[in-house]
Formats: C-alpha cells, structure tokens, sequence
C-alpha cells in the first residue's frame, strides 16, 4: 500500500530531549539535524556508506531505564491530523479511501461507503470505526479520548476470544476471560 501521502505530522517535541542518550557527541548530533523524532542518529556516510543509524537504546542496562526514554508524542492527536488529511486527499483524488499495491497484478481499491450509498463490510462496522477514530482525532487539543483502559482491554478479550473461536470453532465464553 502506499501511504507515502498518508503520515504523521511533525513532532512538536524539541530534539534536544536526546541529549542524554545521544552521549558524548550529542551537540554535534543536534547541531547536524540529522537527528530523528525516535533519537535516531543518522550520520553522513562517505562515499560508499550513504549513512550509519547511531542507536541511541543501545547498552540499556533494565527496562527501568528504557521507560525513561523520550518516546515521540504519537498520541496526541495534533499529530493525526496528517494522516486525516493523507486520507482525505486520497479520497479525493483516487475515490476510494485504501489502495492496495500488491507485487503482482493490479491496484486493488478500497472504499468504506458502496456505490449505492449503503455502508460495506462487517455490516457497515468499518466505517462505524472509520468515523469513531475521525472523531476522537478531531478532537480538540487535550480532549482525552473516548476509549479508557478498561474499554480497550475489553474489546481486546473480545478478539482473542473471537479468534480462538474462529480456529476452534467453538463457542468462546467471554466471562472465563475476565
């Protein structure tokens, strides 16, 4: 599939929160640009490297530590916002919503809505949550969103449950999951 319209938008969040991981060369990492929103230090290469990844998770000593790490801010919804207008623009321009590219054959298109203005698939459930996660993305900034911990581990359990149904070929009683 190409999403290469389809991405995030840019971090907010300042590259200096690496100084720490990026060790003893941190200014110069920072001062090159070329330091990525995950800490990822992409160093010029010479003429036969195009570029050396500098890791910056390297040598953790515990998991204490790594969740200290300035993780992007993938969360927020200010960053969705590019991938609702990738979306969008490819609805737009293509009429469909998903186009599938596969290796062999030709594109494959997918829209949410039939040509008869009746929802398609999972009795229109897709575009139930198609519309659901537009929603809460569009929220304003520091609305929290809809879906809390104890929904999203539910609907979890409902899944696995689901699939071990769907391999089993079994009932699957979701209250033995609780």
């Amino acid at each position: 599939m190409d999403i290469t319209r389809v991405t995030f938008n840019p971090t907010h969040l300042p590259r200096s929160r690496f100084t720490e991981w990026l060790g003893a060369e941190a200014d110069a990492a920072l001062a090159s640009g070329e330091v990525d929103e995950w800490g990822g230090w992409r160093r010029k290469g010479d003429f036969h490297h195009f570029a050396h990844l500098q890791p910056t998770l390297q040598g953790i000593p515990d998991l204490a530590r790594l969740e200290t790490y300035p993780w992007p801010d993938l969360d927020q919804p200010y960053r969705w916002q590019g991938v609702l207008k990738g979306a969008e623009s490819y609805r737009q321009h293509f009429g469909t919503h998903l186009i599938l590219l596969p290796h062999e054959g030709k594109p494959v298109c997918y829209t949410v809505q039939a040509e008869d203005g009746r929802y398609e698939l999972h009795g229109g459930g897709d575009a139930g949550l198609v519309n659901a996660f537009y929603d809460e993305m569009t929220k304003p900034m520091g609305t929290p969103l809809a879906a809390g911990l104890e929904s999203t581990v539910q609907s979890h359990l409902i899944a696995f449950a689901a699939e071990e149904s769907r391999l089993t070929g079994r009932v699957v009683e979701l209250s033995a999951r609780q």
